[in-house]
């Protein structure tokens, strides 16, 4: 719906938290949509974008996580990941890549019919997303630079005294 410019218009006007997926969409295309919902009187605050490649299922090889940043750095603005891959790794990356949220499709049977079943994540692989998505998190930490806990030991006995 992202060029759908009068149906973000009165999602805007609602002033409440957007989230706005990129799928098939330009640079020029989002920020008109931006531009519109701010118009309304929602912030950027309030937007948070879903890189996409919009195909069922997405080719590992067309996912370009690295657009995340350029979103982010272009638009100041919070960026997410939509994922329409087969499996749980493609989430996992793109919140190594800065993610700040997920949107993953969700079926009871991946061999149902319809366009997005196939990768969509059934209980198993959603269990085991959550499960990595959890641990990547804290893999990654916070951004300070310091002596860790687990170091401090070795601190005595490692450095020349």
């Amino acid at each position: 719906e992202i060029t759908n410019l009068p149906y973000l218009k009165l999602i805007g006007s609602y002033k409440q938290k957007i989230i706005l997926s990129t799928g098939m969409s330009t640079l020029d295309e989002i920020e008109e949509a931006i531009s519109v919902i701010e118009n309304e009187g929602t912030g950027r605050s309030k937007i948070t974008l879903l890189h996409c490649t919009s195909e069922y299922p997405a080719p590992f090889n067309e996912i370009n996580l690295s657009a995340m940043e350029t979103l982010r750095k272009y638009f100041n603005i919070s960026v997410g990941y939509s994922d329409h891959t087969i499996g749980a790794e493609m989430p996992i990356y793109a919140i190594a890549a800065g993610a700040c949220m997920i949107e993953k499709h969700f079926t009871l049977d991946i061999t149902a019919e319809g366009p997005d079943h196939s990768m969509s994540a059934d209980p198993s692989t959603l269990s085991k997303l959550v499960t990595k998505a959890k641990w990547i998190q804290e893999v990654i930490g916070q951004k300070e630079m310091r002596v860790r806990e687990a170091e401090e030991g070795a601190i005595s006995y490692r450095r020349p005294s």
